[in-house]
């Protein structure tokens, strides 16, 4: 179980996720993604989910300032 403290709430980002299909070819899909982080504006185009996930870890770590700490996985 996970508990939420004030302090990881203050350490939490939003973003607003877009995922579409364009078709390239007969048959033949591709998926785009656009991701906004609410708190700065920047937003980022994908095509690739292991391209999304990075980036999204990287802001994160980058927030925390910690790039060497991965982020525990919990369910």
């Amino acid at each position: 179980m996970v508990i939420e403290t004030q302090e990881s709430f203050s350490k939490a980002r939003l973003f607003t996720l877009r995922v579409w299909v364009v078709k390239q070819e007969e048959a033949v899909f591709e998926w785009r993604a656009r991701l906004q982080d609410t708190q700065s504006g920047d937003v980022s185009y994908f095509r690739d989910w292991q391209d999304l996930s990075t980036s999204i870890e990287k802001i994160i770590r980058n927030q925390n300032g910690n790039s060497a700490e991965k982020p525990k996985e919990s369910l």
